[in-house]
């Protein structure tokens, strides 16, 4: 009598084994622990706040100007006739306390389409009104329209030997003054006030 051997693993069986002996092992990651994600998250928190505690940016005030004629120097501000080319700026009296001589002031110049580098060189004590400011647009030539609309406190600044002060005299300009340095944390919405306005340097 013949005898049949039946194959121990069915074909289809071991079809299926050598197929997936074939593949390709790709690596296994694991998912890390939430509790990891949440400390990497937290340094990264703390990182940025470091940041923006101790990184310091320039603050400024800026307001319109006139370049003075040599009369509005010597008789009204009572200043020699070689002293130069000189601008009177006016700025938002609330910054008066921030302002000291010295400080760098960026000067824009329309009608000579220049700009400026030049500083504080005195600051004038008194309240100057929007009506007394209009009195410095005023020159012996032409009368221009006053931009000062609101109390001022006013400053010198010297435009330098290249101007002429002759030809520019109740021109037009405008002026940024550096005033010092606050924290990037005091520019971030909410932040700000939170602090009170505190590490303005």
């Amino acid at each position: 009598m013949q005898v049949h051997q039946r194959p121990i693993f069915r074909q289809r069986a071991l079809h299926h084994h050598l197929y997936g002996r074939e593949k390709d092992i790709l690596p296994h990651f694991m998912a890390l622990p939430v509790p990891v994600l949440l400390w990497l998250l937290f340094g990264l928190l703390l990182t940025a706040a470091a940041l923006a505690w101790t990184t310091e940016i320039p603050t400024y005030t800026s307001g319109p100007g006139v370049v003075l004629s040599a009369q509005a120097a010597s008789e009204r501000l009572q200043l020699q006739q070689n002293s130069g080319t000189l601008a009177l700026i006016f700025l938002p009296w609330e910054a008066h306390q921030r302002l000291r001589p010295g400080q760098p002031v960026q000067i824009t110049l329309p009608a000579a389409n220049l700009t400026l580098h030049s500083h504080i060189a005195r600051i004038l004590p008194e309240v100057i009104s929007p009506a007394t400011a209009c009195t410095y647009y005023t020159t012996t030539i032409h009368q221009a329209p006053s931009p000062v609309t609101r109390p001022s406190v006013a400053a010198l600044v010297p435009l330098g030997q290249q101007l002429s002060a002759s030809v520019y005299a109740g021109s037009s300009l405008t002026a940024q003054v550096q005033t010092g340095f606050t924290r990037l944390a005091n520019l971030l919405p909410g932040i700000g006030m939170l602090l009170g306005g505190q590490g303005a340097l």
